[in-house]
């Protein structure tokens, strides 16, 4: 319902999306790696605790062993929920940065007021084809947009480089730089 109201929004503007994605799962992935052997011992341990439920001391061991097999598996879906939930856009005008499972931050930085860009590539990212774009803009909010875990970093790097020359050249925009 939101993503199809911004795009109304930009499409009266005369604003068009160019690029839209979410981060990849894979930045969960040591995440996961720990949830599963903990989750994994829990339940071997809670199946042999159950022998023993008869007695006092085996009932609360048994609830501690439930306990410590369900914190990680739920830290696991809430991390799930926070890639899951962000979204990444790039608009004519704008770069748009949307967070938040319970509450959403709708970040916008125009795209007159980009600095600079950096792509990473940190190993995990670069062997499933994915990396990171951070971009550095004026913006006092947010002086640093990151696009995490996306795939060809360098193309949006390059549309976004041609857009922001675009935009700042039809606005009459200058950057200058004073050290």
């Amino acid at each position: 319902m939101a993503a199809r109201q911004e795009r109304a929004q930009a499409g009266r503007r005369g604003e068009r999306f160019i690029w839209q994605a979410t981060p990849s799962q894979w930045i969960n992935l040591m995440h996961y790696l720990v949830v599963l052997p903990i989750f994994t011992l829990a339940i071997t341990m809670g199946t042999r605790v159950l022998d023993v439920l008869l007695d006092p001391q085996g009932v609360a061991y048994y609830a501690l062993i439930t306990a410590a097999a369900t914190a990680p598996v739920f830290l696991a879906i809430w991390q799930y929920l926070v890639v899951a939930m962000t979204r990444y856009a790039l608009t004519t005008e704008r770069i748009q940065k949307r967070t938040g499972v319970l509450n959403i931050i709708h970040n916008q930085v125009e795209l007159y007021r980009v600095k600079d860009y950096r792509v990473e590539r940190p190993l995990l990212l670069r062997l499933v084809g994915l990396g990171t774009l951070s971009v550095e803009t004026s913006d006092r909010n947010r002086p640093v947009v990151r696009f995490v875990a996306i795939r060809d970093p360098e193309r949006l790097a390059d549309a976004l480089r041609r857009l922001v020359e675009h935009n700042r050249n039809r606005r009459g925009v200058r950057e200058i730089d004073v050290s």
